[in-house]
């Protein structure tokens, strides 16, 4: 459990916070004087300021010489999330027969050098033998924070040069391709963080783009694999209806058809090439066919993220931006005042990260580069396979054993295939370049054909659901291989973790908590 302390403010914090809300009120313009000659009025703090159950922050202000002044301006949203932004703390604002208050809660942030919590967060920290299906982020107050796919959805990162924003999302890619997902990468030209020269050379990587043409490249392959896995989860409906997501899919059918990661630094280089409605479209459609979305950039503008893509990326990490329009831009329901505060995070690797619903202060874990180079030379990762439909795998066989590898709508469906599934199949696999030019006996599959699919001659994909498994082996094959360091069922570690989540929810603040 999370142990929580109390912060001893003294009284030069309590002047400090209060002589800084009479600044506020100060600069700000909707408070200047009606008559237009521009003057500022002048604020005193009076002595009775009372700091109650050491958390709230009551400030009693004497306005002279605003007798006429429409006192409503007080307490508009506007000048509130002003004051926030120079206290460094929510700012409410109460009117009585006593007078005018402002109310500040002390205990919510690191509001003038005074925390609400005692948090220890480490240094760097290396990035741990990578679990089954969970995406190792990093060390909260409360312990290591890991995700299933089904809790991040997508995700949304900001940090400036040299914060760590590089090597979490390496870190997301490498614990992805040792989980078996099949990844498309995007990154800036000359980008360091999905280098080609050392991406290209690891086998679940579908796919790097670098430019604008690319990226769409990108986009329609991963739109054409989640179509083919809508027809699978077709097929493997109960009383009609299809399973709910990938990984009831794989429950469903014994099978162990694997999530796909699509992670872009510097989004912002590619959006301008790519209809962001379309994208939005794709994200939205095909996360239950096991799409998660990673996007991310040095510096994010308040539009950059629709509404409609915002809602399907819910998961959001904010390492260090200098530009409170960007910060915003990444954590869109903070405060004014949090948004200050996440701006002064300067360690490397220090992130506030808000996933589902629930926001902490993380050190995201660091992965070394040397464990980045070993994955590139492994050869432990099989190359991802497209998976065929039903349908597909049927004309398939029969291209390969009844035609001997050519493909021929006519021949086909004399075989009494489906000529409308055959004539869909034709235009399908020509796009991906799995047929050869016209000839006297047909198409020819090709070796890309091969390559992507897995087929060879009298040699047929399993079907989905289906597994060239004994019995007697199942247990053992169904764990994941030790060199990947996957983790069994709960261990103590999780029970911990999820321990602290229910205390944190139970919190009085659900905001940026330590920041």
């Amino acid at each position: 459990m999370t142990n929580t302390a109390l912060a001893v403010i003294s009284d030069a914090d309590i002047f400090k916070a209060a002589s800084r809300l009479a600044r506020g009120l100060e600069s700000h313009p909707s408070l200047r004087h009606d008559n237009g000659d521009g003057s500022i009025f002048r604020v005193t703090i009076m002595q009775d300021v009372t700091l109650i159950a050491n958390r709230y922050l009551l400030v009693p202000v004497d306005l002279n010489r605003l007798w006429h002044f429409d006192k409503s301006r007080l307490r508009r949203p506007r000048l509130l999330e002003h004051l926030e932004i120079e206290v460094g703390m929510p700012v409410r604002y109460i009117a009585s027969d006593r007078g005018f208050f402002y109310v500040l809660e002390w205990n919510s942030g690191r509001g003038n050098g005074a925390p609400a919590r005692a948090i220890a967060l480490p240094g760097m920290v290396a990035l741990p033998s990578v679990e089954r299906d969970r995406f190792a982020l990093g060390v909260a107050d409360h312990g290591p924070l890991l995700a299933e796919r089904r809790e991040l959805r997508g995700v949304v990162v900001g940090g400036g040069p040299r914060t760590g924003k590089t090597s979490l999302l390496r870190s997301l890619a490498y614990q992805a391709v040792s989980n078996g997902w099949i990844l498309y990468l995007a990154d800036k030209p000359l980008g360091n963080t999905f280098m080609p020269a050392l991406w290209s050379r690891v086998p679940s990587v579908a796919g790097i783009a670098t430019n604008g043409s690319e990226i769409d490249e990108l986009l329609t392959d991963i739109d054409d694999q989640c179509s083919r896995r809508a027809a699978l989860f077709a097929e493997a409906a109960r009383n009609y209806i299809p399973p709910e997501d990938l990984e009831q899919f794989n429950e469903w059918t014994g099978s162990r058809l694997p999530p796909i990661l699509f992670a872009a630094d510097e989004f912002n280089t590619f959006s301008h090439y790519i209809s962001m409605e379309r994208f939005a479209d794709i994200a939205r459609r095909n996360q239950k066919y096991g799409l998660m979305i990673v996007i991310a950039a040095h510096e994010w503008k308040s539009d950059a993220i629709s509404k409609s893509l915002s809602e399907l990326l819910e998961t959001r990490i904010c390492f260090h931006m200098a530009s409170r329009e960007a910060i915003r831009a990444v954590m869109p329901f903070v405060s004014p005042a949090q948004v200050a505060q996440l701006g002064r995070i300067a360690e490397q690797g220090r992130v506030a990260i808000n996933l589902m619903g629930h926001h902490s202060l993380m050190q995201a874990y660091y992965l070394d580069p040397e464990r980045l180079s070993a994955m590139a030379v492994s050869q432990a990762v099989e190359k991802p396979r497209v998976t065929l439909t039903t349908n597909e795998q049927e004309i398939a066989r029969a291209a390969i054993e009844e035609l001997d590898g050519y493909f021929s709508i006519e021949k086909l469906a004399a075989l009494g295939i489906s000529r409308r599934q055959i004539v869909k199949a034709s235009k399908a696999w020509a796009d991906r370049g799995w047929l050869g030019p016209v000839t006297d006996r047909g198409r020819a599959l090709t070796d890309r054909f091969a390559d992507d699919t897995g087929l060879e001659q009298g040699r047929p994909q399993e079907a989905p659901g289906r597994s060239d498994r004994s019995d007697d082996q199942g247990d053992q094959t169904d764990q994941a291989p030790e060199t990947l360091g996957f983790a069994g069922r709960a261990t103590e570690r999780d029970i911990a973790f999820a321990e602290g989540l229910i205390a944190r929810r139970g919190g009085l603040n659900a905001g940026l908590t330590g920041v």
